[in-house]
């Protein structure tokens, strides 16, 4: 690596603070670091940094607000958030914003560490490049030599989130058990960005499919561009589907019902009717439903409070 890029760390914990600048500084980095609170501040202000490393969790400080003076300061900064337990919020809130990169749960894989910041820098000479042409392609065209229309930011705005109407929400039919059943979920992928964040506790409703309706704890955006994994069990067989949020409802404080629409191919999609019209059939014929993990309380709301205060 010709160039020295130099690094900023944010972070309490002085024993990963040595564990990066163990693992950076023989590959020619130079590195800034604070595990102080006060001077966290004034260094994401003032450091002219070209990676940056802020922990979720600062005492007395918002992460978000660093970052935020971090992209004030020094926009072209790659930054990223890390952290012990995921701040689902923080996260959603980081990615939506364009202050991250990506999300580093603790601890680091080194060679995954490592491998991604090497391509985050490549990306980011990339738009350095980008840039440059774009400039010289406007001083082109304020000569009248040519016509400039170049998009530099390829990326959907947070105004293009869809809603299905009736119609297409109900393209599928649903199968209403009566039990709610016990799924997971995490986040996948953020605008076009891979996540790396654990399973949380859901409920569903209802399938279908096409989408399906669930309660989660969890406040999240209605978009196509927040991709999330669902895992559950449906007659023996153990389902990963992916979808995005189409429509949320307010059930009581801090809990939500959502409405996702599956992002799945054919097969997937064959499988999974396949299966739900088999469970249809015996919720028909009142025979007792095999392999899928049904709620065990009467009131769904309770049974997730309490999946997610033993998942804690």
């Amino acid at each position: 690596m010709s160039k020295e890029y130099k690094i900023l760390i944010i972070d309490e914990d002085i024993k990963f603070i040595q564990f990066l600048e163990k693992l950076f500084i023989p590959l020619n980095y130079k590195i800034y670091s604070t595990s102080n609170p006060r001077k966290a501040i004034r260094m994401v202000d003032k450091v002219n940094a070209d990676i940056v490393f802020i922990d979720d969790k600062t005492s007395g400080l918002s992460s978000i607000d660093l970052l935020t003076i971090n992209k004030k300061s020094n926009p072209s900064a790659i930054r990223f958030l890390v952290g012990d337990l995921p701040n689902i919020e923080n996260i959603i809130e980081a990615f939506n914003s364009n202050l991250i990169y990506k999300y580093l749960p603790k601890p680091f894989n080194e060679k995954e560490v490592i491998d991604t910041l090497e391509k985050a820098l490549r990306h980011m000479e990339e738009d350095k490049k980008k840039e440059e042409f774009y400039n010289y392609c406007k001083e082109l065209e304020a000569e009248g030599i040519i016509d400039v229309n170049i998009p530099l930011d390829n990326h959907e705005d947070n105004s293009n989130m869809e809603i299905l109407d009736e119609n297409e929400r109900r393209k599928y039919f649903r199968v209403k058990t009566f039990v709610p059943i016990c799924s997971d979920m995490r986040i996948m992928q953020i605008k076009g960005k891979f996540v790396d964040t654990p399973f949380t506790k859901i409920c569903v409703l209802d399938l279908s499919g096409g989408g399906f309706r669930f309660l989660s704890e969890l406040k999240l955006p209605i978009s196509s561009e927040v991709v999330l994994e669902f895992q559950t069990n449906i007659l023996d067989h153990t389902l990963l589907l992916l979808g995005h949020i189409v429509r949320m409802d307010i059930v009581e404080t801090l809990i939500y019902e959502y409405g996702v629409e599956f992002e799945i191919d054919e097969n997937k999609k064959s499988q999974l009717i396949r299966l739900l019209n088999e469970m249809q059939i015996d919720i028909r014929n009142n025979k007792t439903i095999r392999g899928c993990s049904f709620c065990t309380k009467e009131n769904q709301i309770r049974c997730l409070k309490s999946r997610l205060r033993n998942d804690q």
